[in-house]
C-alpha cells in the first residue's frame, strides 16, 4: 500500500479517540497491512504536520497541523456531496484550472480543489486574486446542475449567501452579501467569487464554483493598493479562525443553500440574501460592460431574478450584473 495512503488511513482511524494508544500490530491488523508498514507511514504524517505520542510499538493522536489537507477537510465533515471527493495541494497556479481540467475528464458534482496558495488566482474581470500562502483557503466547487445557462449567474450570490452563514456560525461575525458576488465585513471584501459555466449545445455541462477566503491574514498580508478595501476574518474578530472549520462550514453551507436553489428557485433565498446585503437602502454606482457609463442611483431590491433593483434619476432599473461601488466610498477613495 502507498505510504501517504496508510497514512491518511492511520490518521482517520485513531484521531476518532485520541486518548487510546494503538499499537503497530492493531492497526496493522486494522488495515489489512504489515506492521511494518505503520512506522513509514507516521513518518509521513509526521511530515504533514500531525503530532503523535509514541512509545515501543504504539501511537497514540496528539494534534493535527493547520493545513488544508484532504484527510482534515473530510474528518467531521457533513456535507453529502461536496466534498466527497477532494484535491487538495500546498501551492497552484489557479484552482480553477484544475476543476476545470477534472471537471472536462467527469469528475463528478461535489467535486473540491483547494490550495493553500495561488500565484495566478483568478478574480472577476480578469483581475489577479491575491492568495498567499498558509492563511487563507482558495477553492474551486464542480457543480452539475439542471439549470437553465441563463440562471447560472444567480449561483454567485447564493455562495455568497452560503458563506456569511458559515463565518456567522464559526466566528459569530455578521457578513453581508455584496451583490453580485463578493462578501464583506465593515464595507471591505473578505471574500471573492467566481464562477464559470461550460455549456453543451443548451444545456450545462458544469459550473465552476470558485471561492477565494481571507481568513487569517493580517494587513501585512495584502499589497498596499488593497489594505483600504479588503479585510479578513481574523482582523474582524482580532483573533485567528480555524481554517479547517471554515471550509467544511461553508461547503455544509453550500450545499444546503444549492439544492434549495435547485428545487425552490431563488425566490426561497431571496429575503435571506437581502437581509445580509450590503446594498440595499444605499446610493450607489454601478460600472457595466466597458464603454459604457456608470450608472447612479439607489439600490432598492434584489428581484426574484437576482436582479439589483436600482433607482435612478431616468427612471428604474433591474441589473443582471456589474461592478458596485458605494458612492460615498466611490467619492472618499477618488
Amino acid at each position: 500500500m502507498d505510504p501517504s495512503t496508510l497514512a491518511e488511513q492511520i490518521v482517520t482511524l485513531i484521531r476518532r479517540t485520541p486518548s487510546r494508544r494503538f499499537t503497530f500490530l492493531r492497526l496493522a491488523e486494522k488495515l489489512n497491512t504489515d506492521e511494518s508498514n505503520i512506522a513509514g507511514a507516521l513518518e509521513v504524517a509526521l511530515d504533514w504536520g500531525y503530532q503523535f505520542r509514541t512509545g515501543v510499538g504504539w501511537c497514540q493522536f496528539r494534534s493535527a497541523p493547520d493545513s488544508l489537507l484532504d484527510t482534515e477537510i473530510s474528518y467531521g465533515l457533513r456535507a453529502k456531496s461536496f466534498g466527497s471527493e477532494i484535491h487538495a495541494y500546498r501551492s497552484v497556479k489557479s484552482t480553477i484550472s484544475i476543476a476545470n481540467k477534472l471537471a472536462n475528464d467527469g469528475a463528478p458534482e461535489g467535486t473540491v480543489v483547494i490550495a493553500e496558495k495561488q500565484s495566478q488566482g483568478r478574480g472577476r474581470l480578469g483581475r489577479q486574486w491575491h492568495s498567499p500562502e498558509g492563511v487563507g483557503a482558495y477553492l474551486t466547487l464542480i457543480a452539475r446542475p439542471k439549470l437553465n445557462p441563463a440562471d447560472a449567474p444567480i449561483l454567485s450570490i447564493v455562495t455568497a449567501l452560503a458563506y456569511v452563514e458559515a463565518i456567522k456560525r464559526v466566528t459569530g461575525i455578521s457578513a453581508q452579501v455584496k451583490w453580485p458576488n463578493d462578501v464583506t465585513i465593515r464595507g471591505r471584501k473578505v471574500a471573492g467569487i467566481l464562477t464559470e459555466l461550460t455549456t453543451d449545445r443548451d444545456r450545462i455541462a458544469h459550473i465552476l464554483v470558485s471561492v477565494g477566503m481571507n481568513l487569517n491574514h493580517t494587513r501585512e498580508h495584502f499589497p498596499q493598493a488593497l489594505r483600504k478595501k479588503a479585510s479578513s476574518l481574523r482582523i474582524a474578530r482580532g483573533k485567528k479562525v480555524d481554517r479547517i472549520a471554515m471550509v467544511q462550514r461553508f461547503l455544509e453551507a453550500f450545499e444546503r443553500r444549492y439544492l434549495q436553489y435547485l428545487n425552490d428557485g431563488f425566490p426561497a433565498l431571496r429575503k435571506r440574501v437581502l437581509k445580509h446585503s450590503s446594498l440595499i437602502g444605499h446610493d450607489v454606482m454601478i460600472l457595466g460592460a466597458r464603454g459604457y457609463k456608470p450608472i447612479y442611483g439607489r439600490a432598492l431590491d434584489i428581484d426574484d431574478s437576482g436582479r439589483l433593483v436600482v433607482k435612478t434619476d431616468s427612471g428604474t432599473q433591474a441589473l443582471l450584473s456589474g461592478e458596485v461601488t458605494l458612492q460615498e466610498t466611490y467619492k472618499n477613495a477618488h
